[in-house]
Formats: C-alpha cells, structure tokens, sequence
C-alpha cells in the first residue's frame, strides 16, 4: 500500500510520549542547547575533516548506551569535567546554554583533534544534550602535555 502524505501528518501518528519501548537504550542526540558561541557552537567547525569526523563520531555513539560509553573510556567513550575546570571562555559559552553553570559537570568525547562537550538529558536518559564543540584543540580547557 502507498503511504498518503495526510497518513503522515503530526495528528495522525500516534506517540506514547511517556514510554519508550526500545529494547536496547542506545544514546539519542539533541542539539536544541548548543550554545551560539562562535568558537564552541556549530559555526566553529571550519574543517569539512572535522565535521565528518563529528558525524562519524555520533554515529558510532549512537549504536552504543551510555554505559557502553563510560565502559569504553575516554580515549573512545567519554569522560566526565567539571566545568569549572575549563577555561573562562568555554564556561561563559556553557553557561549560554539553558541550565548550565560553572558547578556542572558534562562529558567530554573525543573525535580526532575535537571534543564533543555534551550533558545527560534530564527528562529522558537516553538524550545526549549538544552543548558546545572544542574545534581547536585547547580552546575550552587545558589537556596537559
């Protein structure tokens, strides 16, 4: 049978909003509190490398549950910071996005020389919340030699 766009519409799918039945809780992405920053939002990213490595990077994460990523590490998984241990900048780009202040902590993933900053949605676990992207190394914390 031929799917009918007014099959499709919003009104005609039906959603139980409070349970999802997914057998496996994979790790789902939400970028609506990224911050505008144009150092750490998405208008940084000035290497088409990057971006498809970002792609590729949320790709893997989205196969995987969060604790699949913590087991992982943070070489290939991800790690927890506090943002008060990132540098003025950074936190004042964080601190843009809804809810977010200096005695938070986010988790950090690595995707080539970039970092993926990102926190636990508070409504539904399985939500990675996009905050910011460090594009150049250094840029939203100190990484030691």
């Amino acid at each position: 049978r031929k799917i009918k766009k007014q099959d499709i519409l919003p009104d005609k799918i039906k959603i139980n909003k409070n349970i999802c039945k997914a057998e496996r809780q994979n790790v789902v992405f939400s970028f609506e509190h990224m911050t505008k920053d144009k150092t750490f939002g998405i208008t940084g990213c000035k290497d088409k490398d990057n971006f498809c490595a970002l792609v590729n990077k949320l790709k893997i994460m989205s196969s995987k549950t969060w604790q699949d990523l913590f087991n992982d590490g943070k070489t290939n998984g991800v790690e927890l910071m506090s943002v008060s241990d990132m540098k003025p900048r950074a936190q004042n780009a964080l601190e843009q996005c809804h809810g977010v202040d200096s005695g938070d902590r986010v988790y950090i993933a690595r995707f080539g020389d970039c970092r993926l900053i990102m926190r636990r949605g508070t409504k539904c676990g399985r939500v990675a919340q996009i905050l910011a992207a460090e594009w150049q190394l250094g840029d939203a914390y100190d990484h030691g030699s």
